[in-house]
Formats: structure tokens, C-alpha cells, sequence
């Protein structure tokens, strides 16, 4: 059917094959013949896809002169690392890094007045209720012990998801000998006003202090 292939063959078995496969459909290949499966194909319409047969174990990765792991996309844990190998308990987009540089600038050049760049944290439910938690931001670092703390944070909450009259809450919590408990926050603003010490703990005081 016109189709041409180059194969790569070690001891008279083919390897690995490149170009054009019978039935492709006009794609070009990469393909890996001693397991059955195309690495990379460029469909008709310059496509680019990359582990073709959804393999478990073969990740995509791009490195640079100081990083093996710049870029990484694990397909076993369907998750993407920058800088490292991506964790398994992240579920899209790990980042690591190791200066105090901005870890991540997100930049607009636009010079109108409307706001940007922007940050949108959404909560695409189909069925948004009273006391649900749409998004949160954790202040994560070590204890003395090396476990994993949040020492601060920050979470959105819907209190109202009723069409038209819609009512939203900003809760901003500080760890309290090691308690982040959200049900206790440290200040919480809603439409109805702003509430300090929510939980009642002992020891939260509410402070404001003058120029001396």
C-alpha cells in the first residue's frame, strides 16, 4: 500500500522500525517491534503523540545540562514532574527546585486595566453544596521530627450555592501545637462579617497594635 519502513535488527530479530506502518493511516512511527507498540507517532495532520499504546512504564522525559529530570511525565502515575521525578501522592503537576528563586512566575504584559495575570482555582462540581471546600493553599514545611506539617492555611468555602443569591468564605487557619483543624480557624471573612478565633481556643488572642 506504499507504506516504508527502515528496521533495526539485532541477530536477525527487528527491534525497532521507523516510518510509515501498514494501516497507519499516513502516520509516521517509532516503533518498538519487540514489544508491539509505537513510541512516537506524527499523524497526517502533524500530531505528535508520545507512548501510543498508553504503556505503564514508559515515561517521556527531557533533560538539560544540569537536570536528567526537567521535564518528566510518568505514565504510570499519570502525573508530570519539573525538576525531579514527579511523587505519587501528587495527582497532575509537581515542581521542585533548589534555590530561593521565584519557583514559578506566572507573567502578563498586557497594560490595560483589567486584572492579570490571574490565578483561578475551580471547583467544576456538579452538584456545589452548603460547607463545601472549593480550594485551599498549604503553607507546608518539616518539624523538628522530619514529618510533613501545614503550617498555615488558606481555603475557600461555599455557604451558599443558591443561584442569584450566592455567599462564599475565606478561612485562614496557623497551626496550634500542631493542630491545621480548619473547623477551628484563626479568622474567617464571610458575607454575614469576619470572625477571629472562630473554634474558641484558649490562648488566641486578638491583637492591634499602635505605632508604639
Amino acid at each position: 500500500d506504499g507504506y516504508a519502513v527502515v528496521f533495526f535488527a539485532e541477530g536477525g530479530t527487528n527491534k525497532w522500525s521507523l516510518g510509515k506502518l501498514s494501516g497507519a493511516s499516513d502516520a509516521f512511527s517509532i516503533y518498538d517491534e519487540s514489544n508491539s507498540r509505537a513510541v512516537m507517532q506524527i499523524a497526517a495532520n502533524n500530531t505528535v503523540t508520545f507512548n501510543l499504546n498508553n504503556i505503564a512504564t514508559a515515561d517521556f522525559t527531557i533533560e538539560t545540562s544540569g537536570n536528567s529530570n526537567m521535564f518528566r511525565v510518568d505514565s504510570s502515575q499519570d502525573n508530570i514532574g519539573i525538576g525531579a521525578n514527579p511523587s505519587s501522592d501528587v495527582e497532575r503537576l509537581h515542581v521542585t527546585g533548589l534555590g530561593t528563586d521565584d519557583m514559578v512566575r506566572i507573567e502578563s504584559t498586557d497594560a490595560g486595566s483589567a486584572s492579570a495575570p490571574d490565578i483561578a482555582f475551580y471547583r467544576s462540581s456538579a452538584s456545589p453544596a452548603a460547607n463545601d471546600f472549593i480550594g485551599r493553599v498549604d503553607f507546608r514545611g518539616k518539624d523538628s521530627a522530619g514529618a510533613d506539617l501545614n503550617y498555615g492555611v488558606i481555603a475557600g468555602q461555599i455557604t451558599d450555592p443558591t443561584n442569584t443569591s450566592e455567599d462564599g468564605a475565606v478561612i485562614i487557619k496557623a497551626a496550634v501545637n500542631g493542630d491545621t483543624n480548619l473547623t477551628q480557624p484563626n479568622a474567617t471573612f464571610k458575607a454575614s462579617g469576619t470572625t477571629f478565633n472562630e473554634g474558641g481556643l484558649s490562648g488566641l488572642d486578638f491583637l492591634v497594635k499602635g505605632d508604639n
